[in-house]
């Protein structure tokens, strides 16, 4: 998974995707911001004229957060990106990895606060971990037995 960042000028963009060769499906996420509009014009497959736009689907899980798979590759992708391991929280520099993840999946600051039923604590911590939890059991991330309290570490 890889992230990238456009500016998009007042005139708009257009953006034109393509799959590498071999590969049969893929995903695209955009994460929008408030004053940002998104408007199909027409959907065009390489080598034929363009066809009748398809509606976006706007996702989000029963619990109000992007479906667990997109949080569990963005948790890869960061340990990926800090050489496999990565403190959950740096306290010299204020970041942690729940704020990373929702920031780049366009988590809000709202829905990060809100409250579970059951416990009255923020629901956000607990989507991460059972997430995290996930990649452990899959074999990706290493068991905290084995990585440390406050350590995640991909399995290598």
């Amino acid at each position: 998974m890889r992230t990238i960042i456009i500016d998009v000028p007042k005139s708009g963009v257009s953006i034109s995707l393509a799959l590498a060769s071999g590969r049969t499906s893929g995903q695209v996420v955009l994460v929008l911001g408030e004053d940002v509009e998104l408007v199909p014009t027409s959907v065009t497959d390489i080598g034929s004229s363009p066809t009748q736009a398809r509606p976006f689907e706007e996702f989000q899980s029963k619990t109000g957060f992007p479906p667990r798979r997109l949080t569990e590759q963005t948790i890869v992708q960061i340990l990926r990106e800090h050489g496999g391991v990565v403190k959950i929280r740096d306290t010299d520099s204020g970041w942690n990895i729940y704020d990373e993840i929702a920031a780049r999946i366009g988590v809000t600051v709202e829905a990060r606060r809100r409250l579970t039923e059951g416990t009255g604590e923020p629901a956000w911590r607990p989507e991460v971990g059972f997430c995290r939890k996930n990649l452990e059991q899959g074999g990706k991330l290493q068991p905290t037995e084995v990585s440390g309290r406050g350590v995640w570490a991909l399995k290598i």
